[in-house]
């Protein structure tokens, strides 16, 4: 008695035997097609689980636990040192590289421009002669009688405005505030006006309840020298520790009226949170940028 020759071949269908059918063995015979297909089915079966079981036996060997431990380790370092970068790119955005912007405004009065109250106009201010600076230079005033009128102020509560210099192309003008308003950006402010309620040219005509507070910046020595030079107090957008002033500071000029550079603005006082720059020169409205850098941190 002799096996069935078996083909290491996946089979399509498994063959029914019908009534029909004659009886015949052999090799090829109609009784015996059945168990050759399983035969083949079988072997095929076998022959890819034996290449499985080589696999699965490398697999094992190469994955032992002292080196699952390690690729363990590994990950978690990987991940440890990935939340580090992360950290240091943040870090270098917001405190290793801080940047912002000021600006000086460098006006004021060099002599003279005292305001005094009329007495021969209602409501109205008289300026002495003197000299302004702004943009850079001095500008000579001449005396100017009732040149500027205080509002009235019907409320039932004081209230305050500023009388001011502007510099124009052909003059210079002298004016007052709106109650409760500064004034203007471009001007020179030169005394504070506080107005009781109820104060109109009915009641003081020549504003003798007003009171007049000088708020003028003088500077004599203009432009040789400033007593009060412009400064600024800024504030670093990320603050460092307390006592950290190990920061450095890049300054850049981005604009100005009259003649200025970046290193004619100083640090005067430093902090771990902000600085004081100062203005050493006689120009106007000075814009830096600044690059704040502390590779400490």
């Amino acid at each position: 008695m002799a096996n069935l020759q078996e083909n290491e071949a996946w089979v399509e269908g498994i063959y029914q035997l019908e009534t029909t059918d004659p009886v015949m063995g052999g090799p090829d015979g109609i009784d015996n097609v059945q168990a050759k297909q399983l035969g083949s089915r079988t072997k095929y079966l076998k022959k890819g689980q034996d290449a499985l079981k080589v696999r699965v036996d490398g697999l094992e060997q190469t994955t032992d636990q002292s080196l699952m431990a390690a690729m363990g380790q590994e990950i978690v370092r990987g991940m440890e040192q990935a939340a580090l970068a992360f950290s240091e790119i943040e870090k270098t955005n917001k405190f290793r590289n801080q940047t912002g912007q000021v600006r000086f405004v460098n006006r004021g009065t060099r002599k003279g421009c005292a305001a005094s109250k009329s007495t021969t106009a209602t409501r109205n201010l008289s300026f002495a002669a003197g000299e302004l600076f702004a943009n850079g230079r001095v500008y000579a005033m001449p005396e100017r009688l009732n040149a500027a009128a205080v509002p009235s102020n019907n409320g039932l509560t004081p209230a305050s405005c500023v009388a001011y210099a502007r510099i124009t192309a052909t003059a210079i003008e002298l004016d007052v505030s709106s109650l409760g308003a500064d004034a203007p950006a471009d001007a020179i402010p030169l005394y504070r006006i506080t107005v009781p309620a109820g104060n109109n040219s009915g009641s003081d005509q020549y504003l003798a309840a007003v009171t007049l507070t000088d708020v003028r910046r003088v500077e004599p020595d203009f432009p040789i020298a400033m007593g009060s030079p412009p400064a600024a107090l800024i504030a670093w957008p990320f603050a460092y520790q307390v006592g950290n002033v190990s920061w450095r500071l890049q300054l850049d000029l981005v604009s100005c009226v009259g003649s200025a550079s970046a290193a004619d603005v100083i640090v005067t006082e430093r902090a771990s949170n902000g600085a004081r720059l100062t203005l050493a020169t006689a120009a106007d409205d000075v814009v830096i940028n600044y690059q704040l850098t502390h590779h400490g941190v």
